[in-house]
């Protein structure tokens, strides 16, 4: 919808590294998972404008994620 921010899905395990990435993030509005598999499930209900994903983590490594997507 017009004047809606973009969303950005942030998939890092690191829970402080999470919220750094999605402070970062202030113009925008952000999701924060801690894992592929949590990625997929949040995908299946809503579809964001951006995906930043770790890569090494443990259940589901981002590769594996993007394989998914």
């Amino acid at each position: 919808a017009p004047g809606e921010r973009p969303t950005v899905l942030v998939v890092e395990d690191n829970p402080d590294m999470n919220r750094f990435v999605r402070d970062s993030l202030g113009d925008f509005r952000t999701v924060g998972v801690p894992d592929g598999e949590a990625a997929l499930d949040y995908l299946a209900a809503e579809i964001p404008d951006l995906i930043v994903t770790d890569v090494m983590m443990p259940s589901m490594r981002g590769p594996e994620l993007a394989a998914q997507l």
